[in-house]
């Protein structure tokens, strides 16, 4: 047997690209092996030497994941199906290169011709009841039928010269479109730049103790919430999760999918938080919930006399018949219910009104009965609840280096809150993230954050949070100021190290405050879907509740 390991590229950063899975706490490596006499490929654990682990299981065969040998709940569908779109590109691409080259004991020709599963996409169409799918069938082979014949061409772009992979990628889209997005290895880890991660954490003061109270500022990379209620996992119907939605709303899980580090800073000077919700007046007149009574009644009427109108104004070119039609009908219909003066001294300035806009002339009901009889209509003005919002943290911290090691803890506590809060450029979707100045088509939601008002931190391990103030949901932070020179003139010790900084830091938490975030137990089901070992090893226990 010819074996052959086939590199997975690099990652935005340059390092090598290796697919990983966490089992037991422990990070197991994969790489791609690939048999060029059977054509058979395989993802198989390696040692650190990037030797296959005797015994060991492949987690991937031929395009298809073995659920079974996979343990690691980040793994989920969309990654998966951006990794198998990234195995397959990378084998076409080292097959197009190995083509008529010589292998000791292989037929390097017919043992490097892409084998039928490489090319068919990671995830198939569904198709109408009683067809097979195109992508079932045998693709159509080469031209010249050596792939050696196309040259370097991009394997992304090789559906342009398979008509069955371009209706198969066309129905996907049409049928399928969540998946077209997902397959493509969308995920909030993959894109953080490689210097995101903070070994340990930053403390200022240097000195400060484990016994003070204290603000701590955890940073995470970003998951959407709302990805599970789109369908956006394993086996999901994507017609029953609509109608779910409609029915009862969309579900929303965590924001958090990996730490990258923690800041932890003194208690600021200025503790407050602000609740609030929305509401507005509202009026409603007696007209106008005459008007909502007849419409509930007489809506079949309504929507023929609007289609009459539109068939005669199609005709004759004379338009809003429908819509005088039904306000004729309402009026009458009033005025022959109401035998009261009252009613009816409201029904005829609204005739009025209707007549003369017939005119172009805008003539308000209320403006008739104000300037005739001095009275108007009683609103019943109330106040309605409209909506919620989100809170917002403002904090401001003035910090002065007592020695060069403080100063470099100073500007570390500057540069990661600059770096975390920025968006991040993609190159792809599947790739990772982009160096400075390469192109990028897409921008990566920024990370979040995880703040908490700590006392009893001995070890600055994770303390007791403060009973006495509020609590954080899940923040962004979406404004960093920086001033260099807080005392109007600029002071610096040899070198150019400023000798005070102040900086100042507007958190938004990313979901408003309900009713239930204040039960007791809610944090039990809200963790879900984060990576394993972060409540243990990180101390997420209260997970996105507000108080």
């Amino acid at each position: 047997m010819a074996e052959k390991k086939i590199s997975l590229g690099t990652k935005g950063n340059g390092d090598p690209f290796v697919i990983t899975q966490d089992i037991d706490g422990k990070t197991q490596n994969y790489l791609f092996f690939y048999d060029l006499n059977g054509k058979k490929g395989n993802l198989f654990p390696v040692d650190a030497d990037g030797n296959k682990i005797a015994g060991g299981q492949p987690i991937w065969t031929d395009g298809q994941w073995l659920s079974a040998n996979i343990k690691d709940t980040a793994l989920t569908d969309d990654v998966l199906n951006g990794y198998n779109d990234q195995l397959k590109s990378q084998l076409i691409k080292t097959l197009k290169k190995i083509s008529g080259a010589k292998t000791a004991g292989v037929k390097t020709k017919a043992a490097a011709k892409i084998p039928a599963w490489a090319e068919q996409p990671s995830v198939l169409p569904q198709a109408p009841s009683g067809q097979e799918p195109e992508a079932n069938k045998e693709p159509n082979p080469s031209p010249s039928g050596d792939p050696s014949s196309q040259g370097n061409q991009n394997p992304v772009n090789t559906n342009f010269a398979n008509p069955v992979g371009s209706i198969t990628a066309v129905w996907q889209a049409i049928t399928d479109p969540y998946t077209v997005i997902t397959k493509q290895g969308v995920g909030g880890d993959k894109y953080n730049f490689a210097g995101d991660k903070l070994k340990g954490h930053l403390v200022y003061p240097q000195d400060l103790s484990g016994m003070q109270d204290t603000l701590q500022i955890e940073c995470f990379s970003y998951k959407p919430p709302y990805a599970e209620s789109f369908g956006f996992t394993k086996n999901s119907n994507k017609y029953q999760q609509f109608v779910e939605n409609f029915g009862g709303g969309l579900k929303r899980r965590g924001a958090l999918k990996e730490r990258l580090g923690k800041i932890i800073l003194p208690m600021p000077r200025d503790v407050r938080d602000s609740n609030a919700v929305t509401w507005q007046e509202d009026g409603l007149n007696n007209l106008s919930a005459a008007a909502l009574g007849y419409v509930s009644q007489n809506a079949g009427t309504m929507l023929g006399a609007m289609a009459a109108g539109t068939i005669i104004n199609g005709l004759t070119g004379i338009g809003g018949l429908g819509n005088l039609a039904n306000k004729a009908m309402f009026y009458g219909s009033l005025l022959g219910a109401s035998q009261n003066g009252t009613a009816q001294s409201v029904i005829a300035p609204a005739i009025t009104s209707m007549l003369s806009g017939q005119l172009g002339v805008d003539i308000s009901p209320e403006t008739i009965l104000s300037r005739v009889g001095g009275i108007v209509q009683n609103s019943n003005t109330e106040l309605l609840f409209r909506g919620v919002q989100t809170r917002s943290f403002q904090f401001k911290y003035r910090m002065t280096a007592r020695g060069p090691e403080e100063a470099q803890i100073i500007r570390s506590i500057i540069r990661y809150l600059k770096q975390w809060s920025s968006a991040k450029k993609i190159a792809k979707l599947a790739s990772g993230a982009a160096l400075a100045g390469d192109p990028s088509f897409f921008l990566g939601t920024p990370n979040v954050f995880r703040l908490r008002y700590v006392t009893n931190d001995l070890g600055f391990g994770g303390g007791q949070d403060i009973a006495g103030v509020n609590k954080f949901k899940t923040c962004a932070l979406t404004q960093i100021s920086t001033n260099y020179s807080p005392d109007g003139e600029w002071n610096a010790f040899e070198g150019g190290q400023p000798v005070s900084v102040e900086i100042e830091m507007r958190f938004a938490e990313l979901e408003p405050i309900y009713n239930t975030d204040y039960q007791e137990g809610v944090t039990d089901d809200r963790a879900g879907g984060i990576n394993p070992g972060l409540q243990s090893q990180f101390g997420v226990k209260e997970y996105e509740v507000g108080y």
